[in-house]
């Protein structure tokens, strides 16, 4: 899960390898990018492994 992105066949995004991405977080729900991937959150969020970093923002 965490090697491949999917962007969508008209994505004009110019990525290469080593980007920074976001998964999901500001203006990305990982609820939305569940019923992409068609599970639910917490599927995603327990199932990531430890090689990603993880940056976590709090809001003040």
């Amino acid at each position: 899960m965490d090697m491949i992105i999917k962007l969508s066949d008209n994505d004009t995004t110019n990525l290469a390898i080593g980007d920074e991405v976001v998964l999901w977080g500001d203006g990305v729900p990982v609820e939305h990018v569940a019923h992409c991937s068609k599970t639910i959150g917490y599927e995603l969020v327990t199932r990531m492994t430890s090689r990603p970093s993880r940056i976590y923002l709090t809001k003040d």
